[in-house]
């Protein structure tokens, strides 16, 4: 159980990364997109309706919903890892056996008796 939830996690921690950088690289995109509307058209470069400008929003919006799949990811990444630190530490464990060691005091010796179940 220990091994299957670090796992999910783990792959949780990967895929938010891998979201993370696909946002990134959208949102470079998108400021690429942007300086030439503005470079070309001035600052009111998306003031009417144009294809460029349908462009940009597009590729916002799409940043948008991959930064938030990722911190949806590392949201629910978390709370595996949160479950599965909680079940190691508070999971009921197999009873250890019992071990019992006594001495022995005769007038001829002594001794160790020890028993137990392994």
């Amino acid at each position: 159980m220990l091994i299957a939830g670090g796992a999910v996690a783990g792959a949780g921690l990967v895929a938010g990364v891998v979201l993370t950088v696909l946002a990134i690289g959208r949102d470079g995109d998108a400021d690429t997109q942007r300086e030439a509307l503005v470079r070309d058209d001035g600052p009111a470069a998306c003031a009417s309706d144009s294809p460029r400008c349908a462009a940009l929003r597009d590729e916002l919006e799409g940043a948008a919903d991959l930064k938030n799949a990722a911190l949806w990811t590392f949201v629910g990444a978390g709370a595996v890892g949160l479950a599965t630190g909680a079940y190691a530490l508070w999971a009921p464990r197999a009873p250890r056996p019992a071990v019992m060691a006594a001495p022995v005091v005769t007038a001829g010796g002594g001794a160790l008796v020890i028993r137990g179940a392994w």
